[in-house]
């Protein structure tokens, strides 16, 4: 069965997961301290390593919308859950916050039901 356009893309951003096995041992290797956390630099050093290009505006994005605990600080096992999405924003990170941005008209960074209706309204 062939797969559909839409599933095609889909997959083009999923990570397989030897490669996520790859991006945790090299995030491991840079908890030097062992508490699993990785801050801003490291990130970017190993998101570099792997083929990411992250601005420092984009390793901030990522550090609060990763940050699933809530504990202001990126855990390993909260980056690897979401390589998928740091994947999807690295390659069309510029036109999604430009989407957002069109919805979030207050900037507060949400996009709430009655938001997305007025704008689509003015379109």
């Amino acid at each position: 069965m062939a797969k559909s356009s839409s599933s095609a893309k889909q997959d083009h951003f999923n990570i397989s997961d030897e490669s996520k096995r790859v991006i945790e041992d090299i995030l491991k290797s840079k908890d030097i301290d062992g508490s699993g956390d990785v801050d801003l630099d490291e990130l970017e050093e190993c998101l570099s390593a792997v083929g990411f290009q992250a601005s420092f505006e984009d390793l901030k994005f990522l550090t609060k919308h990763l940050d699933k605990n809530g504990d202001g600080k990126l855990q390993i096992k909260e980056i690897i859950d979401q390589l998928d999405v740091i994947n999807l924003h690295a390659e069309y990170g510029v036109e999604l916050m430009a989407a957002f941005k069109k919805f979030d008209q207050n900037g507060d960074g949400y996009i709430r039901y009655l938001k997305i209706r007025i704008t689509l309204s003015n379109l």
